[in-house]
């Protein structure tokens, strides 16, 4: 069962006074990351800035013993948003692999704790010690991850780089999005999303959405589901549908909304939306597209 967190007990900046210790600071920053998490207008520049700080600190491994149980969880806690917000900062997974192993010592080990930790492992695409951590505990159940997973790449490429799924999620191989020239349409997705599943099922049923998305739209998501990216695909007859190596070759883009559509013109991106309503998705998603589509005429 999850920990409950007692955010009554949340401490803040004012909270302290004078200098504080490695520990202190350690749980004052763990605390406002979770607070800034759970704001309802919620800042990404506020989390950026603590995650920088916990970066710079560090937590090293020797002053753990000094932790309550309670106070380890808040910053394996906290650990937990910064590995799902910041997945490719691999200083963050050493860390929250480091705590989770503080919980093991102790016996104080929560399910979902070491289904988060494999979880973070995919999303640094640390395809290796996910397999690894994964033969610790062969009792649990994990999500599936491929049984090939390729990730050469041959062409150089910088940019757009993206897992392609095969063999209903078997095989996933790297490559390169043609996004560089012409105009195109991305959306970005969570796999599951309700809203992103409404979106695309109104898309695929309408015949002036569904040319359009066929001939100029892929889909991307940064959650490493190979399963789920191959079930989206028969479910909406659509394949190309892919999954982000990682959120940086995607300069601009935002992997934290869904759905979100991107209308791109040679690898510039010209506008966005986010979300998709009854009445107003079809004339956004048009619009953005007819602007690079007229962008591609004034500029022939």
């Amino acid at each position: 069962m999850k920990r409950i967190l007692f955010y009554c007990f949340l401490f803040t900046t004012t909270s302290f006074t004078g200098c504080l210790g490695a520990k202190d600071q350690t749980l004052r920053i763990s605390n406002e990351i979770i607070e800034s998490i759970h704001k309802l207008d919620r800042n990404p520049a506020e989390l950026a800035a603590l995650a920088g700080k916990l970066r710079e600190k560090g937590i090293p491994e020797k002053g753990l013993g000094k932790y309550t149980d309670r106070e380890i969880g808040r910053v394996y806690d906290a650990l937990l948003s910064l590995t799902t917000n910041f997945p490719e900062e691999d200083k963050f997974v050493a860390m929250q692999e480091r705590i989770l192993n503080e919980e093991i010592r102790r016996g104080k080990t929560y399910e979902c704790d070491v289904v988060d930790m494999y979880t973070a492992y995919l999303g640094a695409r640390m395809f290796e010690k996910a397999g690894t951590f994964k033969k610790r505990f062969p009792e649990m159940k994990f999500p599936l991850i491929p049984e090939t997973i390729v990730s050469d790449n041959p062409s150089g490429a910088k940019h757009w780089l993206v897992y392609d799924v095969m063999e209903a999620g078997k095989i996933v191989e790297l490559k390169a999005l043609p996004l560089e020239t012409g105009p195109k349409i991305v959306v970005v997705i969570f796999p599951g999303c309700a809203a992103a599943k409404s979106a695309m099922t109104q898309i695929m049923a309408d015949p002036e959405l569904t040319a359009a998305i066929r001939k100029y739209g892929a889909i991307v998501t940064d959650r490493f589901d190979a399963q789920g990216v191959a079930k989206w695909r028969e479910y909406i007859n659509f394949r190309e549908i892919y999954i982000a190596r990682k959120d940086s070759d995607f300069p601009s883009f935002d992997f934290q909304v869904s759905p979100t559509f991107y209308f791109l013109k040679d690898g510039k991106i010209y506008s966005h939306f986010s979300g998709w309503s009854n009445a107003n998705g079809k004339g956004n998603l048009l619009k953005g597209l007819d602007a690079v589509l007229a962008q591609d005429i004034t500029q022939h």
